[in-house]
């Protein structure tokens, strides 16, 4: 009933608002009002600044107690004409669509556009920054001004408390995505609307049917955390206890089943004693008629075996000879062939051997031609570098001879000067500076000629130095040629050696083939000279054969050997078995004697121990049980809500669907 009459009111609304002091904000007017149609205090705000067509009044309208959905309408008196919708221009990319609401039903009455809350938010904020909004209609362009609307939009805002104006959740649920949407059998912007606050009206009850579900458990939260821990408890006490009453179940089932085989194994003993007691009388008169007779068939019995046994062993090694001579033809033709690649082998490695030994021979005599001390002084002699060394070693001992005589001599100079000076200072006041500067200076030159003199040294020891590297370095160069003729020998040595070895082990495999082949030419002959010898025998073997066993059968069937000695081994038989059966039953007699002696202390203690997890069970219920009568009314309260909530729910997402269905088809786009 809320629904219709907000239906019904909308066109009302425009004129039966009680205006209470608007304010205005240059092109914009905002305030508060009585809608008298249903009493309820609306703020909105308001334009009629539109240029470029028809006159035009854009209002937004919000109850106050936010119980309806905000909406947007725009008047325009156009005259009876009016198109189905205008766009209104959001970006230079997308518009939203005003629907006609209400046509104009007299000439001086407006027609009546209704905005569907599609990006509500966005067309508020366009409203407030900018400088004028623009809505398309087939004919004209109407543009509205926004001077003064943020101002509008924050006095529509202190208006509604100073929050957000819009109800955000629910537009944004309401808007979500829907596919296979229905079809409406007549589309229109009044039952768009309508749908609209029929979804606003069922997400307000289920919002506060929601708060008051959460209320509710916020009051039976203390008690529930109680009943999860007694319930918790108790369910851990039952665990248990079901655990303890399945085990004590399996295990008396075990000692019951165990009971009945030991009762049938001790019966089924009785039984088989008794039979074998029977059996073994039976048997002892069976074998009394049976072992005359057999001792009587015996040498039939033994003629026929041996006939048999002649007969397969000639048909064994008939068999055997067939299979063996195309084995050895075989064996002898790959022998041949092999002996014959070996010569070819052989002769070639003849060849080989005779190039490797000449080769021997001529890296034999590279290394003893090859005198190294002979050729180290030869290479001294004639390298140059070395005599440059030696010439410049006499030179610089030359030098160093010089330099150390010229020393000696400025030494015995100085000797002779200082004698003078040590004279002339012996003289009281004698002028000895001559002398001292003397002294002086023949010190600096024995200096001098020390330091020539030791450099000469030096140099001539470095020299020495190079003419002794030069000397390793022909006696190193010299010595890795000889290393080099005599590796190059010993290869040719170790390719003589396995030449050699080669062709012995090449002879050595010829020479066995050959003795194989020998072998098997000898076993082949006797093969095919015993064949048809053995072929031949098997005719007669098989007549013997045949006659042994109808003699065999004759003495059967006259003294009656088969019956008896089937009746025999039949007894026999029964005697072995029951001799397996009745040990193995004793065995089983006494197995199940134990564990039966073993499960009844394991029975005594479970029922001890079920007792005990009887009582902690109870104890636990008796915990449980108050705490869930106690929360049983609010449980009744919860399902209660549950249901209401999941109706609303329902009931939202079916008015959204419509809506959605309604918006598209007047779009045009399904």
């Amino acid at each position: 009933m809320k629904i219709a009459s907000f239906v019904g009111a909308i066109l009302l609304s425009f004129t039966s608002l009680v205006w209470a002091e608007p304010v205005v904000s240059r092109d914009w007017t905002s305030g508060l009002s009585l809608d008298e149609t249903t009493q309820k205090e609306i703020c909105w705000a308001s334009t009629q600044a539109i240029t470029g067509g028809a006159p035009a009044e854009l209002m937004l309208k919000f109850q106050k107690d936010r119980q309806s959905v905000p909406t947007a309408f725009l008047k325009v008196w156009s005259g009876l004409a009016a198109d189905p919708q205008l766009l209104i221009k959001m970006s230079a990319q997308r518009s939203n669509a005003l629907f006609l609401y209400e046509p104009a039903r007299k000439e001086e009455d407006p027609s009546v556009y209704a905005y569907a809350p599609i990006e509500f938010p966005a067309l508020l904020s366009l409203i407030a920054s900018a400088n004028n909004l623009e809505i398309k209609s087939t004919a004209a362009k109407l543009l509205v001004s926004l001077k003064g609307s943020s101002a509008a939009l924050q006095n529509l805002r202190k208006c509604m408390g100073g929050t957000e104006p819009l109800p955000l959740d629910f537009l944004k649920s309401l808007n979500a995505k829907t596919e296979n949407l229905p079809n409406q059998t007549h589309p229109s912007a009044k039952d768009m609307l309508a749908k609209v606050e029929e979804a606003y009206q069922s997400y307000l009850q289920k919002t506060a049917k929601d708060k008051e579900l959460k209320d509710l458990r916020a009051t039976m939260k203390p008690t529930l955390a109680k009943e999860a821990t007694a319930q918790k408890t108790y369910d851990t006490a039952l665990k248990a206890w079901q655990k303890t009453t399945d085990q004590l179940a399996a295990e008396k089932l075990k000692e019951r089943n165990l009971q009945d085989g030991l009762a049938a194994s001790k019966s089924e003993l009785t039984r088989q004693e008794a039979e074998l007691v029977v059996a073994q009388q039976d048997l002892a008169q069976k074998k009394a008629i049976y072992e005359p007779l057999k001792k009587e068939m015996e040498p039939f019995v033994q003629d026929v075996a041996k006939k048999d046994k002649a007969l397969q062993a000639a048909n064994q090694e008939i068999k055997r000879l067939k299979n063996r001579i195309p084995t050895i033809e075989s064996r002898i033709s790959s022998l041949r062939r092999e002996n014959s690649n070996l010569s070819s082998e052989i002769d070639d490695l003849d060849r080989r051997i005779s190039s490797a030994r000449s080769e021997l021979d001529s890296r034999d005599w590279d290394v003893r031609r090859f005198n190294a001390s002979s050729e180290i002084s030869s290479r001294l002699f004639h390298s140059w570098e070395y005599s440059r060394a030696e010439g410049r070693i006499r030179d610089l001992e030359g030098a160093a001879s010089r330099a150390e005589r010229e020393w000696d001599r400025a030494r015995s100079d100085l000797r002779d000067l200082e004698r003078q000076y040590d004279a002339c200072r012996a003289v009281p006041e004698q002028n000895c500076q001559s002398q001292e500067s003397a002294v002086n200076q023949k010190r600096n030159e024995v200096r001098s000629l020390e330091s020539r003199r030791d450099q000469a040294i030096r140099e001539k020891w470095s020299a020495e130095n190079d003419r002794e590297r030069i000397r390793r370095e022909i006696e190193s160069q010299v010595q890795r040629e000889l290393s080099d003729l005599e590796s190059k020998r010993d290869q040719a040595a170790n390719v003589l050696r396995d030449l050699e070895s080669r062709k012995r082990s090449a002879e050595n495999q010829q020479s066995s083939n050959q003795s194989e082949i020998r072998q098997l030419q000898n076993e082949l002959a006797y093969a095919r000279k015993k064949l048809p010898e053995l072929e031949a025998s098997v005719p007669s073997l098989e007549q013997a054969l045949l006659q042994s066993q109808q003699a065999r059968d004759a003495k059967s069937a006259a003294i009656g050997y088969a019956n008896a000695e089937a009746q025999f081994q039949a007894a026999s038989t029964r005697v072995t078995t029951l001799q397996k059966e009745i040990p193995a039953l004793k065995k089983t007699i006494t197995k199940t004697e134990s564990d039966l002696k073993k499960i009844k202390p394991v029975i005594a203690q479970l029922e001890k121990t079920l007792e005990k997890q009887t009582t902690t069970r109870d104890q636990a219920l008796t915990k449980l049980q108050p705490l869930q009568e106690a929360l049983k009314p609010s449980r009744e309260i919860e399902s209660g809500l549950l249901t209401v909530i999941e109706d609303l729910a329902r009931r939202f997402e079916s008015a959204k669907i419509d809506y959605q269905s309604h918006y598209r088809q007047l779009l045009g786009l399904k």
